[in-house]
């Protein structure tokens, strides 16, 4: 690319090494140099590339993102032309949340309560990355991020549209409070996130929140730790350990475990635990396995039916098209290699077959249950191996999101498939379930 002091050729190009477009129209030298432009976050980056005048390409850093120096927009400029990113891209739209990102998300919601009561009450479980649509991840790809791949969206007449820079990135949070025993989620665009050690600032937006009826979210640390500490406290507990010998609380570990919903006892108008009970013979031996003595032993056996099967030396494969949900409901089956293809109907390779993934389940089984088994209720999609639904971004969790103490059953894939939704010529999703 030719230094901000001198004139360009008047074509467009886009190189992905130098990560920049140039205008079609260089302006002229002088304004050029006066007028450039380049946004504050990337200054950095960009003024070891226009202060030296006659850097070779392969002299250029590879590791910038895609900017450019633009002129300031006059009264009579045009505004024809392909647009051009006005600052850097720092973090790809899949890239995890940072702990400034956490940190701002975090201080958003916690802001948006209504009382300082209910700010002071917020347990945040879970604060994640919310997936943008796949049409931003292919334009990152394509134009913001290297290796700089243009052929990842599609042709369209006059070339596509690039914006100057991609959208905000957003966060979801889960969050319990302890005061009136609700969980909601938040969705938080974060509009700006500086790390405050560089003394920058934070901003944030709530986009939405709702509050899911009669779940009980994961526990978080500082449960496990609270839920240790009762029970060592409990005296009842404490004079059953002492029939067993155990008189030192610290040799005791106390795993809190979630609990499901067998019950009304199980209600989620409470938040319940379960621990498991294991103990040590030193308490000061970083080396000592103490799961290796549960105070309490369980062996569980089941029966499992044989099957024959006879076998011949001839065979052929016999391919099933799995056109719906309902259809896509599969199980294993060893007996004849079964294996599912999710293919191009678009494209073929050398020998003339279409292309695509192949899936390979390997060892396998079913649940080691009968059908009415109290945990199926929760787990419904145990009951096959293969589930297949088209893409959809609020559709991520298989037994759904709040398995905990959750009376309702059936949720997740199992109440998905019940739209028999379409499977050709759409985005899908394989739901591979292993029990081996």
């Amino acid at each position: 690319m030719a230094s901000a002091s001198k004139k360009t050729t008047p074509s467009c190009c886009f190189r992905p090494d130098s990560a920049a477009l140039v205008p079609r129209q260089a302006a002229p030298a002088a304004k050029t140099s006066s007028s450039a432009v380049v946004s504050a976050s990337g200054i950095q980056d960009w003024s070891s590339v226009a202060g030296a005048e006659d850097r070779r390409d392969d002299q250029r850093p590879k590791n910038i993102a895609m900017a450019a120096l633009i002129p300031k927009p006059s009264a009579n400029a045009s505004t024809a032309g392909i647009p051009i990113m006005l600052r850097p891209q720092t973090r790809h739209p899949l890239d995890p949340l940072s702990a400034a990102e956490i940190s701002v998300a975090v201080a958003t919601v916690r802001a948006a309560g209504a009382t300082p009561e209910v700010r002071d009450s917020m347990r945040f479980v879970e604060v994640v990355l919310l997936e943008p649509d796949k049409h931003v991840v292919a334009l990152a790809d394509a134009y913001f991020f290297p290796p700089f791949q243009p052929s990842l969206l599609p042709r369209t007449k006059g070339g596509p549209i690039i914006p100057t820079k991609l959208p905000p990135r957003r966060a979801r949070l889960v969050v319990y409070n302890k005061k009136s025993n609700e969980t909601s989620t938040w969705i938080v665009e974060l509009s700006e996130v500086h790390a405050a050690t560089r003394g920058g600032h934070h901003r944030g937006k709530v986009v939405s929140s709702e509050v899911v009826p009669d779940v009980q979210p994961p526990m978080d640390a500082v449960e496990y730790a609270e839920c240790e500490a009762v029970v060592k406290d409990f005296p009842p507990f404490r004079e059953a350990m002492k029939k067993r010998g155990i008189e030192d609380m610290d040799l005791v570990m106390v795993d809190a475990w979630c609990v499901g919903y067998h019950s009304e006892a199980d209600s989620p108008s409470q938040r319940l635990a379960k621990p498991l009970i294991f103990c040590r013979t030193e308490s000061d031996c970083p080396m000592e396995n103490g799961y290796a003595r549960p105070v309490v032993e369980m062996d569980v056996k089941v029966e499992k039916p044989g099957e024959n099967n006879v076998h011949s030396n001839a065979f052929y494969a016999e391919e099933t098209l799995l056109r719906t949900e309902s259809e896509a409901m599969r199980d294993c089956n060893p007996l004849t290699a079964r294996h599912w293809i999710v293919q191009n109907t678009r494209t073929v390779n050398r020998t003339g077959q279409l292309t695509g993934y192949k899936l390979v389940p390997g060892s396998n089984c079913l649940p080691l249950a009968g059908p009415e088994a109290k945990f199926l209720r929760r787990a419904a999609f145990l009951k096959h191996n293969l589930w297949v639904t088209p893409y959809s971004r609020d559709e991520m969790f298989p037994g759904g999101e709040f398995p905990n103490q959750n009376p309702r059953a059936g949720e997740g894939l199992a109440t998905w498939v019940k739209k028999n939704r379409s499977l050709e010529e759409t985005d899908i999703v394989l739901w591979l379930v292993s029990l081996s």
